[in-house]
C-alpha cells in the first residue's frame, strides 16, 4: 500500500472520519446475516444521520452495501452525499434501490475497469479507478481523486476491514464510536476493526467528547499515529 503523509488530510483540506456502533465485545453486528441488523438505539441512528450532514462523500464496502443496499440518509433530507462502494470484484446487485435513487450519485472504488464489471450496471455509475493488491486499494489515489473533484469531507461507514485499511494508511483522523450495552458473543461476528495482525507501532485515541443517551455511550475520538512505527512484538 502506498504510504501517505500524516498531514495529507490537513494539507489537502479533506476531512476523513468514521462512524460505527459497537457492542461491548467489539462486534458491529451479528454473524451470518444478509440484512441490516441494528444493535444501537434510536438516538444513535439520529446521531449517524446528523454526521452524514457533514459529509460530502460516504464510503462503505461491498458487504455493508449487501446488508443495506439503499440510500444512506442524512438528517437533512435535501443533502445527497456521493455514495462510494469499495469492491475488488464489483459483484454487486445492480437492481438494488441504491443504484436507482433519484438525485443520488453512486460510484464504485475498484481497480477493475468498468467494462469488466459483472452484469449490466446502470448508466451514470461513477468509476473511481484505484490500483490495488488483493482486497486492499491504493487509498492515496482515492483521496487524490476526491480532492481533485472538489470534495472536502469523507465519512467511512465500514466495514471493519475498510476501517483497518484507513488506519494502516494513517488516514482516519476521527472516529465517532457508539458503545451499546450488548454482548453478541459470536467469534465470527464482524468486528469494529477486522483482522488479526496488530497495528505497527500501536494506535492511540483521545476522547474529544462523550455522553450517554438511551443506554448508549457516544464517543468522539481523535486518532493518533506513532511518529515512527515499529513492528509489534
Amino acid at each position: 500500500m502506498v504510504s501517505i503523509p500524516d498531514d495529507f488530510t490537513e494539507s489537502s483540506g479533506l476531512r476523513v472520519f468514521a462512524c460505527l456502533a459497537s457492542s461491548l465485545d467489539g462486534s458491529i453486528g451479528p454473524a451470518n446475516v444478509d440484512n441490516y441488523t441494528r444493535i444501537s438505539s434510536d438516538a444513535d441512528i439520529e446521531h449517524l444521520k446528523q454526521l452524514r450532514n457533514d459529509a460530502d462523500v460516504l464510503l462503505f464496502g461491498a458487504e455493508t452495501f449487501r446488508t443495506y443496499p439503499v440510500r444512506h440518509k442524512a438528517a437533512d433530507s435535501s443533502h445527497f452525499p456521493l455514495h462510494l462502494i469499495m469492491s475488488q470484484a464489483v459483484d454487486l446487485d445492480w437492481e438494488a434501490d441504491l443504484f436507482h435513487e433519484p438525485a443520488l450519485s453512486v460510484g464504485i472504488v475498484s481497480p477493475l475497469p468498468a467494462n469488466h464489471w459483472p452484469g449490466t450496471h446502470p448508466r451514470g455509475i461513477l468509476h473511481v479507478p484505484v490500483p490495488g493488491d488483493g482486497p486492499e486499494a491504493d487509498l492515496n489515489s482515492l483521496l487524490e481523486y476526491l480532492v481533485k473533484n472538489g470534495y472536502h469531507s469523507l465519512m467511512v461507514e465500514g466495514g471493519g476491514s475498510i476501517i483497518r485499511q484507513f488506519m494502516e494508511a494513517r488516514l482516519l483522523g476521527e472516529l465517532y464510536l457508539t458503545l451499546t450495552p450488548t454482548l453478541i458473543g459470536q467469534q465470527d461476528a464482524p468486528r469494529l476493526i477486522q483482522g488479526s495482525i496488530p497495528f505497527k507501532g500501536g494506535i492511540r485515541t483521545k476522547i474529544l467528547s462523550s455522553h450517554a443517551e438511551q443506554g448508549d455511550i457516544f464517543l468522539h475520538l481523535r486518532i493518533s499515529y506513532p511518529e515512527q512505527p515499529v513492528d509489534s512484538l
